[in-house]
């Protein structure tokens, strides 16, 4: 009897301290608390960044290619749609080429870290038209120094001066535009793109 009192006693204590239940502190806080402004459309948000960006019509900027910002440099660069979607073609094959080279042969990454994501567990499995990768570690091993390799005979043929844009641009080492104009190094990649282009396709 004597805890339940005191029990009681703490109770009524504490209410008198505070001068509120816990009901009565969340009906208050319900009063007070201001409805917030829907959020923007985060698509709507993203497209309108790379449209000030590039200067580019809201189409073409939902393309992939437009959410790199070497990506973004070869569209504003390019004389036409095509030769954009041309020239980003290849630098996405060269950005493959050696990013798997980086990790399976000498086991880092070719581009800066960033913050993890982390995802829900999910179940996995395959579909009937998918096509697992089935080949050994020394076979993808070899597939990727072979494919680099390849690479480093497309970017010999170009001009020192060439291959060094390139790789600074690629690893985010230059500014390639602002204000919506491509600064002089931006230019520079762009002519580089033009001649690997060339060199792949011949």
């Amino acid at each position: 009897m004597a805890r339940a009192y005191t029990q009681a006693a703490r109770r009524r204590a504490k209410k008198g301290r505070s001068g509120q239940t816990v009901a009565s502190l969340y009906q208050s806080f319900e009063r007070q608390t201001v409805r917030q402004k829907p959020r923007e459309d985060a698509d709507r948000t993203v497209i309108e960044a790379r449209q000030r960006h590039t200067g580019k019509s809201r189409d073409e900027v939902r393309k992939a290619q437009y959410g790199d910002i070497c990506g973004k440099a070869i569209g504003m660069g390019s004389d036409s749609a095509d030769e954009s979607d041309r020239l980003w073609q290849t630098f996405k094959g060269l950005t493959v080429a050696a990013e798997i080279y980086y990790r399976r042969r000498i086991g880092v990454s070719l581009f800066p870290n960033v913050a993890k994501m982390e995802y829900m567990p999910e179940e996995w499995g395959t579909r009937p038209d998918d096509r697992p990768d089935t080949r050994t570690r020394e076979e993808k091993e070899a597939d990727a120094r072979n494919t680099w390799s390849r690479w480093q005979g497309y970017l010999a043929k170009l001009s020192p001066s060439e291959r060094t844009i390139i790789d600074f641009a690629m690893r985010h080492r230059f500014i390639l535009f602002q204000m919506g104009k491509l600064t002089r190094h931006g230019q520079r990649f762009v002519n580089a793109m033009r001649s690997l282009d060339e060199v792949v396709r011949a």
